[in-house]
């Protein structure tokens, strides 16, 4: 019985720590540096990535970017709508239209009430992506 009692407890104290996270990471975030293979990019160069996690588990994020073409402004805005998932420290997403983006698992390095840090390795790169809450 008292082996019964303290699994409950764990499994109870770990599912509460899920959800803390799950709480955390809700709201609005804007990218303000990405790292890819050891080279920082700043959002000036990237351009101005929002990603919105709600507690629902759905997720929206908004990709823009603006280049200079001799005297021509070229702006470019991608969006993609998705599912998201806690597994550890794992941030799992998986957009809606998946034939446009793949499902994607990022490792979260920090998560508090103003920073976010996602880290992913591919076979040829591996990058990190540091967002501020704004929301």
């Amino acid at each position: 019985m008292k082996k019964l009692l303290y699994s409950l407890i764990i499994l109870f104290t770990l599912s509460q720590c899920n959800h803390k996270k799950s709480g955390n990471l809700v709201g609005n975030w804007q990218l303000q540096q990405m790292v890819i293979n050891g080279t920082p990019l700043s959002s000036n160069v990237v351009g101005e990535w929002k990603w919105i996690f709600s507690a629902e588990g759905e997720y929206h994020a908004e990709m823009q970017t603006t280049m200079y073409l001799d005297i021509k402004r070229i702006s470019t805005k991608s969006e993609e709508n998705g599912l998201f998932s806690l597994k550890g420290e794992d941030l799992v997403i998986q957009p809606v239209a998946p034939e446009k983006w793949p499902s994607r698992s990022f490792t979260i390095q920090k998560l508090d009430s103003v920073e976010l840090e996602l880290n992913t390795q591919s076979d040829r790169n591996k990058s990190s992506l540091r967002f501020r809450r704004i929301k």
